[in-house]
């Protein structure tokens, strides 16, 4: 097996992640350069056939001197369709990158681990043996995951009471829901994001998020775009969700909903039409975008309700830096204590 270094254009990047179970919105080559970063690739060859591949987002800090940072998020893929995980590629590929990028490039390397279920405790002791370090500034990613293994009877009857009982609401008050990809729906999507904004008095920096997936969409080739799940009531719409819908993985992006959507319950019934078209696509899980129990209690008894009985708790293991020279332990001191005056100052008391 031989690993390969930007030996491959954008084109025939997006179509190769889309090979793989484990890939997702964020592996795409337009996620890292909407984000500001210039990507580059490692991919992991044998006998002419790609075994796994990791995109590796590069941001200079001080561009000349090429001082700058790594980040590779939710990757490297190592899982094939059809196949099974094969470890020993996502082993062989962070090694690679550690040499590449962090000893020959001189970049401190920012690693969010993928989901690796019973392999959790192994890439850990993994990436400590490769001389990385667990950030412990970072928060990790905590998720509810739905295992869309079982029947749609079944998934429905896992639903928690309360939430069983508002989607019904929803089924009753004639609803529609509708999927597309369009630039027109996400301006819609934004419109209803504004108003629960203001309606709820968020903090505007939200926004953001829905801008970003915005130009993220415009950006994408059709294969790979977010999918928009919009409901109306009387042609006029209420409520939307995106979802990205790459490999065996979809995960919910942002959504919002009208003053009116709230009153029928749409998000429900939105939510639920979601997965069933995800059920009915082969896709395996449905990650529902990241849950804070602390900070956003309404939404996460919202997540808690769908992802039902059988819940799926996932937090992933955080971030691992590598820092293999002097410039990478530069950045690294930099980039911790940026975090650090962060976290110091959410804590401050009101």
């Amino acid at each position: 097996m031989k690993i390969e270094i930007d030996n491959i254009n954008r084109q025939d990047w997006d179509n190769l992640i889309t090979q793989f179970d484990d890939a997702s919105h964020r592996q795409t080559w337009e996620f890292g350069t909407i984000s500001g970063f210039n990507p580059s690739h490692a991919i992991a060859i044998d006998d002419g056939k790609v075994l796994g591949c990791s995109q590796i987002n590069i941001r200079y800090i001080i561009p000349r001197a090429k001082i700058g940072y790594a980040l590779i998020k939710m990757d490297p893929v190592f899982t094939r369709h059809g196949e099974s995980p094969n470890y020993r590629i996502l082993f062989d590929l962070l090694k690679a990158i550690k040499v590449e990028y962090g000893i020959k490039r001189n970049l401190l390397i920012r690693i969010e681990p993928p989901l690796v279920k019973k392999m959790k405790t192994e890439l850990h002791h993994f990436l400590l043996s490769e001389g990385f370090v667990k950030n412990n500034y970072f928060t990790p990613y905590r998720t509810l995951i739905i295992d869309l293994s079982p029947s749609i009877e079944d998934l429905r009857s896992n639903l928690l009471g309360r939430w069983r009982r508002n989607l019904r609401k929803a089924e009753e008050s004639q609803l529609e829901v509708t999927q597309s990809t369009s630039d027109k729906d996400f301006d819609i999507l934004i419109d209803l994001a504004i108003d629960m904004i203001s309606r709820k008095s968020l903090n505007r920096s939200m926004l953001a998020y829905f801008c970003f997936y915005k130009r993220l969409q415009k950006a994408l080739p059709e294969q790979l775009k977010i999918q928009l799940f919009m409901c109306t009531k009387n042609k006029q719409p209420i409520s939307c969700a995106a979802v990205s819908m790459i490999g065996s993985v979809a995960t919910y992006l942002v959504g919002a909903s009208n003053q009116e959507g709230l009153t029928f319950n749409a998000s429900y019934l939105v939510h639920w039409h979601i997965l069933t078209v995800l059920k009915q696509k082969g896709i395996n899980y449905y990650d529902l975008g990241g849950i804070n129990p602390r900070t956003n209690p309404g939404v996460f008894q919202f997540k808690r309700g769908i992802a039902g009985k059988n819940e799926w708790d996932e937090t992933f293991l955080g971030e691992y830096l590598g820092a293999f020279n002097t410039s990478g332990r530069l950045v690294k001191i930099l980039y911790c204590s940026l975090l650090y005056t962060r976290k110091s100052f959410l804590r401050r008391p009101a």
